[in-house]
């Protein structure tokens, strides 16, 4: 095959590759045969990698940000509850695109985003519950089926840092509900 047409070629495979329209094994199954196994641009490819990363520590980085930010609107801010609600849901919307938009991409992103995504959408639902009732069974019931929540995905996306996360947290949700009843303990 002439070498224009395997750089033409070779040139749409990184496009591809770039823009997921393929599985990446299968561009790189393609890249090595196109090539004979020869890398022919390590920098576009070295590029490519570091832009990519570029892509996801930005974004991943505004959202870790915003977790504590979301404990500062809430607890020490005198904002409206409206405004402070509307932060709190603009953040867990942010989150959750997040985990979506990385859900492609592998291991370290894609768990973190998901893990503070549920973490925010958590804090979230005990905020509004404060705001429509003070009951703390309201609150525990709440965490408790975030934790559920939480425990479902970590099966459906075979995550297991976050079955074991959320199975501890059902644990000492239930054992603070117990104490709290049997002790008669005010939060």
């Amino acid at each position: 095959m002439a070498d224009d047409r395997k750089a033409i070629i070779i040139k749409e495979i990184n496009y591809w590759k770039e823009h997921n329209l393929l599985p990446r094994m299968y561009c790189d199954f393609l890249l090595a045969l196109y090539t004979q196994g020869e890398e022919l641009n390590e920098e576009a490819k070295t590029g490519n990698t570091n832009k990519r990363i570029l892509l996801y520590v930005f974004p991943l980085i505004l959202q870790i940000l915003m977790v504590p930010f979301a404990f500062v609107v809430i607890y020490f801010t005198e904002f409206a509850a409206v405004l402070q609600m509307a932060l709190l849901l603009f953040f867990s919307a942010y989150s959750l695109w997040m985990a979506v938009y990385l859900k492609e991409s592998s291991g370290f992103f894609q768990h973190m985003a998901l893990s503070l995504c549920l973490l925010l959408i958590m804090l979230t639902a005990v905020f509004a519950a404060s705001l429509i009732s003070t009951s703390v069974w309201l609150t525990l019931s709440i965490i408790l089926v975030n934790f559920l929540l939480w425990m479902v995905i970590s099966y459906k996306k075979n995550v297991k840092y976050l079955r074991i996360l959320a199975g501890l947290g059902i644990v000492f949700t239930i054992i603070y509900g117990n104490l709290s009843f049997f002790m008669d303990l005010s939060l």
